[in-house]
């Protein structure tokens, strides 16, 4: 330790070197401490805005799902449409197939009673015109 006397009796060549060492020291320290300050503070504001960052990249990400099950579910109606009108129009062709053959069924037994009845109504002109 150095007490006021005890500097009284360094000489100034001494003095004047310290402090030309203290200055090159602080020539040195000065920016790194600035630099230092400017890192520290760029970084603090960073985390000033990190919650809005985040909250951007949430939405970010929320958006591009929906976007995908979007897609998704599009593609399974148009694929479910595409099953339904297949099965509904082979269903109407069945039924119309099956219409027609009914059809066909009724007028061969509507035929068949026309002919049996005209059998029934020769027959009885016939056994009308024979007992007389």
């Amino acid at each position: 330790m150095t007490t006021p006397d005890s500097e009284d009796n360094v000489p100034i060549a001494e003095k004047v070197r310290f402090w030309e060492e203290q200055d090159k020291i602080n020539q040195e320290l000065i920016p790194r401490v600035i630099r230092q300050h400017e890192l520290l503070t760029g970084h603090i504001a960073d985390h000033d805005t990190l919650p809005e960052v985040v909250a951007n990249a949430v939405q970010q990400a929320v958006a591009a799902v929906r976007e995908e099950q979007k897609r998704e579910f599009d593609s399974t109606v148009s694929q479910m449409n595409a099953s339904f009108d297949q099965r509904v129009e082979t269903a109407i062709k069945q039924g119309v197939a099956e219409s027609e053959q009914k059809s066909k069924n009724i007028r061969n037994l509507l035929v068949g009673l026309v002919i049996g009845a005209s059998g029934i109504a020769i027959a009885s002109m016939v056994l009308t015109i024979l007992t007389l």
